[in-house]
């Protein structure tokens, strides 16, 4: 392997972890809106 195919591997892994943490954070955020929302139609 090149260095440029190592700098390259290297980012797309770092966009790839960028994109599923991002991806952890929105589910997370999502679930919460929505035991939010059934708490408080039950409350």
């Amino acid at each position: 392997m090149s260095r440029k195919d190592i700098l390259l591997s290297i980012r797309d892994g770092l966009l790839f972890g960028a994109g599923l943490g991002l991806l952890v954070i929105l589910g997370m955020a999502l679930l919460a809106w929505m035991v939010l929302t059934i708490v408080g139609m039950v409350a």
